[in-house]
């Protein structure tokens, strides 16, 4: 399941990087003004995907029930945090306490990213529909100054946070095969 998880996230990845990538070659036509919403959306929802896989694989090695993952990125995200912070205290004899730290700094990061959203809006929504539950418009629509989005520093944002999520996956699932190895 985590692995499906992961893989489709990565393919939500590779559709804003191709977003990304045609605006910032060639915006002579404002497409960036069109497509920033549905690439916040793809990389909002590969950030979901990646963090659940990452969080179904954390539950297993720390023998926890698998929650109902939200879609909540703040609360994904504090999730993995905390987990891996529980997975460090478990496995720090076998992988040293450096190299869980370099992933948990890098998730860290993944959260400072997430949060920069969402001090731009509370709705998340907001990359998919242009009114919120009560049907209020939503707050790029409220006023005349026009939102922007400087798509090269989020093309290199995203490149970090995606680049992140699949390093750490990867880490989880080397530890997931020394904790199978050691159990044969």
């Amino acid at each position: 399941m985590e692995e499906q998880l992961f893989y489709m996230s990565k393919e939500y990845f590779q559709a804003a990087d191709l977003v990304l990538t045609t605006c910032i070659e060639d915006n002579g036509d404002k497409k960036a003004d069109k497509l920033c919403l549905p690439c916040m959306f793809l990389i909002n929802h590969g950030i979901e995907l990646s963090l659940k896989a990452i969080n179904i694989y954390l539950c297993y090695l720390l023998q926890e029930e698998n929650d109902k993952l939200c879609h909540n990125l703040q609360n994904l995200v504090m999730s993995t945090i905390n987990r891996l912070n529980r997975l460090k205290d478990s496995y720090v004899n076998m992988f040293g306490a450096k190299e869980f730290d370099k992933y948990i700094i890098g998730i860290e990061l993944v959260k400072n990213f997430i949060d920069n959203i969402y001090e731009n809006t509370k709705d998340m929504s907001f990359t998919r529909y242009p009114f919120d539950k009560e049907y209020d418009p939503m707050y790029y629509l409220l006023d005349d100054d026009c939102k922007t989005v400087n798509m090269e520093l989020l093309d290199e944002q995203f490149n970090y946070v995606r680049d992140m999520l699949d390093k750490t996956f990867c880490f989880i699932d080397e530890i997931k095969s020394s904790a199978k190895a050691e159990l044969s």
